[in-house]
């Protein structure tokens, strides 16, 4: 009996250090790109050193926005909390969310603007849907443009 509750500590233990989203989608920690472990714990520690309260959240989604074959992500600290500290709450314009785009030496990081942001499928192609400042039934695609995310003049209408 105290065999199993050695293995479900560890168990339990290991999970409690995992993202949410790992957690969520039931991909261990090991298997996440360092990038995207490497962009959490900054963020962790920002909060932290700040004098706030981490608390984790669903903070990425996963695409392949270059078509490269190897996992890119958009991650937003608006998933993410620090009580006692104002790092992670957003203006008017949105949150910021950042994308990690695979490349050949590891991953480039570029950021973006927008209130929401979503990973879908458009005409054969991983892409972001963001809603319009002014009008947040329209959404704008980001697309790969052979060297960064960017909105690609296509929208969506009403939603």
């Amino acid at each position: 009996m105290s065999h199993r509750l050695i293995l479900c500590t560890a168990a339990c233990l290991a999970i409690a250090g995992t993202p949410a989203s790992a957690q969520k989608t039931g991909i261990a920690a090991e298997a996440l790109p360092a990038a995207l472990t490497d962009w959490h714990n900054a963020a962790r520690d920002e909060c932290e050193r700040d004098g706030g309260t981490f608390r984790d959240g669903d903070y990425w989604q996963s695409g392949d926005f270059n078509g490269d074959g190897r996992p890119d992500f958009l991650v937003t600290r608006a998933a993410l909390g620090c009580e006692g500290n104002d790092i992670f709450s957003g203006g008017t314009r949105g949150q910021i969310y950042d994308v990690l785009v695979s490349k050949a030496a590891g991953y480039s990081e570029e950021s973006f603007l927008a209130h929401d942001a979503k990973v879908a499928e458009r005409a054969g192609r991983t892409v972001v849907l963001t809603p319009d400042h002014d009008d947040p039934n329209i959404l704008h695609h980001w697309a790969w443009d052979g060297s960064k995310l960017a909105v690609n003049g296509d929208t969506d209408g009403p939603r």
